[in-house]
């Protein structure tokens, strides 16, 4: 239906051209619907093509089993098979699948089963290969996310009232009772821990036996 809807048909079975120019070349192709002016103008022979918009699939003249909503999609490679576009009126398209199945938000040439170019929000992601209770989630080098086991976990203390430190390589715990925050000790400083309070580098060092002494 249109002028030149598939003008050029000669040997070509169950197909539908609406618009004007829609599948004008289709000569042998079978099982093809194409509706709006210029749909699929390009196609020689290809078969199962479902075209819906303006001035769109162009391009394709061999492909086959494509499913491409929206207008004014062009530039399509010739023997394009077996994907499902979906654009804007302008030709943006919006979500690609491959033949393989995979889907791509944002990108013309998904490589995995779900490529976002872009930032996604989810309200909630599970993620169950390798899932362990406790385990975190780590990158690669190369952000390939996977569970691992938590390392440099707090170790146990071994004696009463003893401080964990970090000594930069993992966790001490030490008869030190003293905490150092960015470079400055607070603790009991040296000598008699009854009742001594110090704060501060080398602060109280030289303390043998005093007791309840404050040194800021």
């Amino acid at each position: 239906m249109g002028l030149w809807a598939l003008l050029a048909n000669t040997t070509g079975n169950n197909n539908v051209a609406n618009g004007t120019f829609a599948l004008s070349n289709l000569s042998t192709g079978t099982g093809n619907t194409a509706i709006g002016a210029n749909a699929m103008p390009n196609s020689l022979g290809g078969d199962y093509n479902t075209v819906l918009g303006y001035n769109t699939a162009l391009g394709i003249t061999t492909g086959i089993a494509n499913t491409i909503i929206g207008a004014n999609v062009t530039g399509l490679a010739s023997n394009l098979s077996n994907n499902i576009i979906i654009a804007d009126g302008s030709g943006n398209r919006r979500i690609n699948v491959s033949s393989s199945g995979a889907v791509g938000i944002g990108t013309n040439t998904p490589g995995y089963k779900l490529d976002v170019a872009g930032t996604g929000a989810f309200q909630s992601i599970r993620i169950t290969s390798g899932a362990t209770a406790g385990y975190v989630l780590t990158s690669d080098a190369s952000g390939n996310a996977t569970w691992q086991a938590l390392s440099n976990s707090l170790p146990n203390a071994t004696s009463t009232g003893n401080t964990l430190r970090w000594t930069g390589t993992g966790w001490s715990d030490s008869n030190n009772k003293d905490i150092l925050v960015n470079g400055i000790t607070i603790g009991r400083g040296t000598g008699a821990i009854t009742g001594n309070l110090m704060v501060g580098i080398n602060s109280f060092s030289a303390n043998i036996t005093g007791v309840f002494n404050t040194a800021l």
